[in-house]
């Protein structure tokens, strides 16, 4: 006889993304973060943080705006740079995604 599985015998997560290796490349999560402003000792109004953007404040913005535009930029010792743009469509699945659970998967449609 087959013994009945039931789903509360295993820890629920939400889905996120997975590396996996495959052959010499390998999928990963990419994060965006801002450089910091570079302010010099006991400059007036200076902020090392006027780069960034809070989850409210992107949010915001993202109400307005209908696409995520990267451009990647790949420098390879002793070779040509290579670079690709890519866009992502902003939605309302998108949205409640990242103010609900931070983050979010999304495709990257490129731009030729």
């Amino acid at each position: 006889m087959h013994e009945k599985i039931s789903a509360k015998n295993y820890q629920i997560q939400q889905p996120r993304p997975l590396p996996v290796t495959a052959g010499s490349s390998e999928s990963h999560e990419t994060e965006f973060v801002p450089r910091r402003v570079r302010c010099q000792p006991n400059q007036a109004g200076c902020d090392t943080n006027a780069n960034f953007l809070t989850k409210e404040q992107l949010l915001a913005a993202m109400e307005k705006q209908g696409q995520l535009r990267f451009t990647f930029i790949t420098e390879i010792y002793g070779e040509q740079s290579v670079t690709a743009t890519c866009t992502v469509d902003i939605d309302a699945g998108l949205r409640l995604a990242l103010k609900e659970y931070d983050w979010t998967a999304v495709s990257c449609w490129e731009v030729r």
